[in-house]
C-alpha cells in the first residue's frame, strides 16, 4: 500500500485569530491547533461543496435514562446532536465492555449499540447526512 504523502503549510494569523483557534481546537478535542487546522479547512471545503459538516466528537458528560425511569450521567462522546456512551439499554458499562451506544441527544433516545466507538460514530454521520437531504 502506497503511503499518503504530507506536505507543509505556513499560515500566519493575527493574534486575535489564534487565540480564537486555539479554543475551538480545545472545544472540538484536538490537542493543539495543528492537530485541529486539517480537519477545519477540510470541514471548510466540503460545506463550499455543499456536503454537510462532519460531526466533531469530543469527550464530555452524557445522560443516559435508564430502563427504571431514572437518569444518570456518564463520560462519553458529543457531536450535536448526538452522544456516544459505553454501555447499552440497560446503562453504563464499565471499561472492559465492548458495547458503545448511540443517542439522540434532542429525546435523549437510544438509536443504536455496536461493538466499537467507531461504528456509532460512523452510524451518526450517515444518519446526519440523511437528515440533511
Amino acid at each position: 500500500m502506497e503511503r499518503m504523502k504530507s506536505a507543509s503549510l505556513t499560515v500566519h494569523p493575527t493574534a486575535d485569530q489564534l487565540a480564537e483557534w486555539k479554543w475551538v481546537a480545545k472545544e472540538e478535542g484536538f490537542r493543539s491547533v495543528l492537530t485541529w487546522v486539517p480537519f477545519a479547512v477540510d470541514a471548510y471545503v466540503n460545506a463550499r461543496a455543499g456536503d454537510p459538516l462532519p460531526l466533531i466528537w469530543r469527550r464530555g458528560t452524557v445522560q443516559v435514562d435508564l430502563p427504571d425511569g431514572s437518569t444518570v450521567d456518564t463520560r462519553g462522546w458529543q457531536a450535536e446532536p448526538y452522544a456516544i456512551f459505553r454501555g447499552d439499554r440497560s446503562g453504563p458499562a464499565a471499561l472492559d465492555k465492548k458495547t458503545f451506544s448511540l443517542l439522540y441527544l434532542p429525546n435523549r433516545q437510544l438509536l443504536v449499540t455496536f461493538r466499537s466507538l467507531k461504528h456509532c460514530q460512523e452510524m451518526a454521520s450517515i444518519i446526519e447526512k440523511e437528515r440533511k437531504v
